[in-house]
């Protein structure tokens, strides 16, 4: 009886120390971003075809590019919007496709749609491949002054932007409400 009780306390103990252990390593190595990357697995090609009608778009546009973006793997969706003079195709990637591999599919995307470009109509316009829906604001600075010119100040902003980007972990910054002349 003795026996069986000190076996079942050196399997509890056991089995804590190996929770304990593993606790530990989990959370050395669990990650700790304040504002994690998001990844959204979905990209649109916009095309404007100016003068021409919702059923020429559909024809002479978005058909091309839809049987081209239909050639690539882990397409979950393909959505397409044919207007006067604008095509919008949405490519939705499946979920189960890590976000490591996006970049990836995203460049097979663009040769693809690079390939099929010289199919599209004289008075079309380049396709434009939106891949960037998953970059966060992290922090909006607001920059003004008393008796500076816009010029000047344009030019201290242009420097806080360059210092910035110098930081670790700030891959854009976007500048908004400068002043026209």
């Amino acid at each position: 009886m003795l026996d069986k009780i000190l076996k079942k306390k050196a399997f509890i103990k056991s089995l804590l120390f190996f929770v304990f252990v593993g606790g530990i390593i989990s959370f050395f190595n669990m990650g700790k971003l304040e504002d994690p990357e998001i990844s959204v697995k979905s990209a649109v090609i916009v095309t404007q075809y100016p003068g021409a009608s919702a059923h020429e778009v559909e024809l002479e546009v978005t058909d091309v590019l839809e049987k081209a973006v239909q050639k690539l793997e882990n397409i979950d969706e393909i959505r397409s919007r044919s207007l006067p003079g604008l095509s919008e195709i949405t490519i939705d990637i499946d979920r189960k496709v890590k976000s490591k591999k996006l970049p990836q599919i995203w460049d097979h995307l663009r040769r693809k749609v690079n390939d099929v470009k010289s199919q599209l109509p004289k008075g079309a316009h380049d396709p434009i491949v939106n891949d960037d829906f998953g970059d966060v604001y992290g922090i909006f600075v607001g920059v003004s002054s008393d008796g500076y010119t816009y010029e000047e100040l344009e030019k201290y902003t242009e420097y806080l932007k360059k210092e910035f980007l110098d930081l670790e972990g700030i891959k854009r910054i976007e500048i908004y409400g400068k002043k026209t002349e």
